[in-house]
């Protein structure tokens, strides 16, 4: 393999070879090596190389898990877009998959834990795709935490719109109410459906409430 770019860039040296982008380095490797444009890299040399490039991007990749948890396609790009090449950000990526450090399916299934009851199925499904999750997966793993109950748009709709009422809404005329309720939960990617379901509870807790309020012996 030739060498045709050593390309300065910052603290590193981007290092193309037979006219292709292969890796970067540190400019205390450059010269340890005695790396030149145009010359010859020979086979040894690559190698050594080329596993230093390696085991700095499993660090790398260590040091983001050790801060929460990615998906292929979060790891993927912030490899990519730290230096290395897609290839070795594939080989990086298979070496954490094969630890059992890298799951899409756990991650998925874990964020419908941890976020199911408190957020919209639409919204979970957008944050999902967002990550470089496949559409199809993240669907299936949706309609069965719906029927494991882990997800339930009109509980946990009911849920936001009574932190937002408590005392503030309620005081405004119904039609200012039912808009600002109506923004508020559709934002959040709460269906026609689910929201009308949410304003007719809240109707009947805040007639339930002023009758109470009118009538302190059935408290």
């Amino acid at each position: 393999m030739r060498i045709s770019k050593l390309l300065k860039n910052g603290k590193k040296t981007e290092v193309f070879l037979d006219g292709k982008y292969a890796f970067f380095l540190y400019g205390g490797e450059v010269e340890k090596h005695g790396l030149r444009e145009g010359e010859i890299l020979e086979p040894e040399i690559f190698a050594t190389l080329h596993a230093q490039v390696l085991a700095r991007g499993k660090r790398r990749t260590y040091h983001l898990l050790g801060k929460r948890d990615h998906t292929s396609h979060e790891l993927r790009r912030k490899l990519v877009r730290g230096g290395y090449a897609e290839e070795d950000a594939e080989a990086i990526l298979e070496y954490f998959k094969e630890k059992g450090f890298v799951d899409d399916v756990r991650y998925l299934e874990d964020r419908i834990r941890q976020q199911g009851g408190r957020k919209s199925k639409n919204a979970l499904a957008f944050g999902l795709r967002s990550q470089g999750l496949e559409s199809r997966q993240v669907e299936q793993a949706l309609v069965q935490a719906e029927g494991e109950g882990l997800l339930d748009d009109r509980a946990s709709a009911l849920d936001a719109a009574r932190k937002k009422v408590s005392g503030k809404w309620e005081r405004l005329e119904e039609m200012a109410w039912k808009r600002k309720l109506w923004s508020h939960l559709q934002y959040k990617g709460y269906s026609h459906e689910t929201i009308g379901w949410v304003w007719e509870r809240l109707q009947e807790e805040c007639l339930d409430r002023r009758e109470q309020e009118e009538d302190p012996e059935d408290r």
